[in-house]
C-alpha cells in the first residue's frame, strides 16, 4: 500500500522485487560500447601516453622550464598547423640570399599567426609542464602526432619547438626548446692532436 510522507506518496516495496528493479536498473546504465565490449569479450583500448621534460640551456647549462604548453595533435587533423610551421621554416632556412632581415621580420609575423591557430585547433590532450619543467599525457591511440610545446616569455621573441612522430603505447622525451644548441653544448669538447 502507498504510504503518505509529507505529501508524498512512498511505494512500498517487497525487497525480492527491489533487488529485482535495481539489478534491471543497474543493467540499463550500461553504456552500448560497454555491453558491445562485454559481448564481443574485446577489451577497451589502451591510452597512449607520452612523458618528459621541457629543457633550453640559454647559453649555459641546460634547464628544465616550467609553465611551458604541452599540446598533442592528432596530425591527420592539424594540417593548418603543420602547413604553418612549414612556411616558417621556409623562412629559416631559404636558399642562400641576402634578404635575412626581411625573411626573419615575416619569419615572426607568421609566429605571430602560429600561437592562434594552435590554440584554435582541437588537440587530443594539452598540458602545462609543472614545477620542475616535467609532463605526463595520455590520449586515445592514434597513428602519428604533432607534438607542439610553446611558452610566452618577455625575454623571447619566439619560444616554441615540434615534433611529428608515431604514436606509441609509452614515450619517453625530452623537448629541447633550444633546438639542438643544448646538445652543442654540452658536447665535449676534446683537444686538437698536436704534431
Amino acid at each position: 500500500m502507498p504510504t503518505p510522507s509529507n505529501g508524498r506518496l512512498i511505494l512500498s516495496v517487497f525487497p525480492q522485487v527491489r533487488s529485482t528493479l535495481l539489478a534491471g536498473a543497474s543493467i540499463l546504465c550500461l553504456s552500448g560500447s560497454s555491453l558491445s565490449a562485454q559481448s564481443s569479450g574485446a577489451a577497451q583500448p589502451k591510452k597512449f601516453v607520452i612523458s618528459g621534460a621541457v629543457q633550453d640551456c640559454f647559453g649555459g647549462p641546460p634547464i628544465t622550464i616550467r609553465n611551458v604548453k604541452v599540446l598533442v595533435f592528432d596530425v591527420g587533423e592539424s594540417r593548418p598547423v603543420l602547413q604553418q610551421l612549414a612556411k616558417m621554416e621556409a623562412l629559416l632556412h631559404p636558399p642562400e640570399s641576402g634578404h635575412s632581415t626581411d625573411r626573419m621580420e615575416r619569419f615572426f609575423l607568421e609566429y605571430d599567426r602560429l600561437l592562434p591557430l594552435v590554440e584554435r585547433t582541437r588537440p587530443l590532450v594539452r598540458t602545462l609542464t609543472d614545477s620542475v619543467g616535467t609532463f605526463r599525457v595520455a590520449f586515445t591511440p592514434v597513428d602519428s602526432v604533432l607534438l607542439f610545446a610553446y611558452a610566452e616569455l618577455e625575454d623571447q621573441p619566439t619560444f616554441y619547438q615540434y615534433e611529428i612522430m608515431r604514436a606509441r603505447p609509452d614515450t619517453t622525451l625530452v623537448i629541447d626548446m633550444s633546438k639542438g644548441e643544448c646538445a652543442r653544448a654540452m658536447a665535449p669538447r676534446f683537444p686538437r692532436k698536436s704534431n
